[in-house]
């Protein structure tokens, strides 16, 4: 039966390693190195002379040593010379001769244009391409112009290292996933599935982190050969991306940036003169509350805290698990509106419509969510929301109602400056709720004038009035009446009355 084939061609003189696929009768892993160019045929197997895949450069028209800069990168190759792969893993190992290094990349089927390897032998990172780190003597983690690198059955890197007229063995073991790959630095956290290769007795796995100490498992188990289960205290431990450590026997495995510590409270003191975002690193994604200059009368603490939702008060608007609290030590209120951004995952919103997706606020003193204006920046999925209020907030969706027979009015009464509803840069507000995905909202006055109009179109089943006239004036205290009708349905109607209080 055919099968997918990987060929690779280097074009030494473009400084880029070309891929081709095709489907050829030749096992998985075969491999063709050229120093220019190939083409012709391999039992029955078609190469033509335009590649697939471009690794060391941009794109491929490009041609020049490290992107025509004269520093390494993840993504630069300077006189590549040889290639391998590791048919077990689909790791791709370069010899980047003229970086003094080998590069690898996890996974032969994610390799995509100019995309960055996932590892290096020779040098200590990514940027660094001298002949021994620099220094006139070789070392055991040194390579000078690297010309040939092969792995064997038992998964182990052999490197010729020219220059230094030698060939070195990497022992390499095997580290494939963790699960959980992430934790929150307020509690330990329990690995279900550390999977890989060949452990054994007295295996040893940390966490590492530049500039931190290490984090030692705990409650090690092997449950076999290929997997682990242990802890990890995470309590009180730097927040990011920390590298998966596992030494078993005289072989030692690394998963680069496999693991990330998040946060579930920040506190942080403001000065009341200088802009300050405050940034909490959840399970979720980063989520910032931007506070402006002079939004409080003098220096407080911010306290950012993850926690869980309050029920929905309603069948119109639904929650997912995101939510926050914002308070201050002194319990004081914005001036000035700020702004929360809430970042999310695509797993927190499975079922939801994420062109719906909204920031609410939940008014403590009526039980009730408050969907705020929101921007969905589904690129960076996240939503972007200004308030003069503290609170809770959450990630909701807005759903519009079937029928008009639950609307909701709020705040009734209105008091004029009460900035915890509407929350909007137009000001506040009256907001009536439950309303169907399409809804005509008039407001009377007592005497049955129209003051207002009002109309839902865009299916959230929400509508704000700014308190003004249709002249644009702010109304005069009183009780107003308001007819809800639904033009698409003329049985369905709705009328009830509230108050404005000034």
């Amino acid at each position: 039966m055919a099968k997918k084939v990987y060929f690779y061609i280097f074009d030494r003189l473009q400084e880029k390693m070309v891929i081709k696929q095709r489907v050829g009768l030749i096992d998985f892993g075969t491999v063709v190195v050229c120093c220019l160019a190939f083409v012709g045929y391999i039992y029955g197997g078609v190469i033509t002379g335009s590649g697939d895949i471009v690794l060391g450069q941009v794109d491929f028209t490009s041609r020049y040593s490290n992107h025509g800069g004269g520093n390494a990168a993840a993504d630069t190759l300077d006189s590549p010379y040889t290639i391998t792969i590791d048919t077990t893993t689909g790791r791709v190992y370069v010899a980047d001769s003229g970086n003094s290094r080998v590069l690898w990349w996890d996974g032969i089927s994610g390799l995509t244009n100019g995309k960055k390897a996932d590892g290096v032998l020779g040098q200590v990172d990514f940027t660094s391409r001298y002949s021994n780190h620099g220094g006139g003597n070789a070392a055991a983690d040194t390579l000078d112009v690297p010309q040939g690198v092969f792995v064997d059955s038992s998964g182990n890197v052999w490197v010729t290292d020219s220059n230094n007229s030698r060939v070195l063995k990497y022992n390499t073991l095997l580290i494939v996933s963790i699960v959980p790959n992430f934790g929150v630095n307020t509690i330990p956290i329990d690995i279900t599935n550390l999977i890989g290769q060949e452990f054994v007795s007295g295996v040893v796995i940390k966490l590492k982190k530049s500039a931190e100490a290490n984090i030692v498992a705990t409650n090690v188990s092997i449950e076999n050969l290929n997997k682990i289960t242990c802890t990890f205290d995470l309590i009180g431990k730097a927040t990011g991306y920390w590298d998966v450590v596992v030494t078993s026997g005289s072989m030692v495995g690394t998963l680069q940036n496999a693991f990330e510590i998040k946060q579930t409270t920040i506190t942080q003191i403001v000065d009341p003169t200088t802009a300050t975002t405050v940034i909490l690193q959840a399970e979720t994604g980063d989520i910032k509350v931007d506070l402006p200059a002079n939004t409080f009368g003098e220096a407080i603490t911010v306290m950012v805290t993850t926690t869980t939702p309050p029920v929905s008060d309603r069948a119109t608007i639904r929650i997912t698990n995101i939510c926050i609290e914002i308070n201050t030590d002194k319990g004081q209120q914005p001036t000035k509106e700020i702004t929360i951004t809430i970042c999310y995952r695509q797993s927190d919103i499975e079922g939801y419509d994420e062109n719906k997706l909204c920031i609410g606020r939940y008014e403590e003193s009526i039980g009730k969510w408050i969907a705020l204006p929101s921007i969905i920046d589904r690129d960076h999925k996240e939503v972007i929301a200004k308030t003069k209020h503290l609170s809770k907030f959450a990630l909701i969706q807005l759903v519009p109602a079937i029928d008009l027979n639950n609307i909701t009015v709020y705040p009734n009464p209105y008091k004029s400056g009460d900035s915890r509803f509407g929350d909007t840069s137009l000001g506040a507000g009256i907001v009536f709720s439950g309303l169907t995905a399409n809804a005509n909202v008039r407001i009377f006055n007592i005497a049955g004038e129209l003051i207002s109009e009002l109309e839902e179109t865009d299916g959230n089943g929400n509508c704000l009035w700014d308190i003004k006239n249709k002249k644009g004036n702010k109304v005069a205290s009183g009780i107003y009446i308001y007819y809800i009708t639904n033009p698409e349905d003329n049985s369905q109607k709705s009328k009830g009355k509230f108050a404005i209080i000034k």
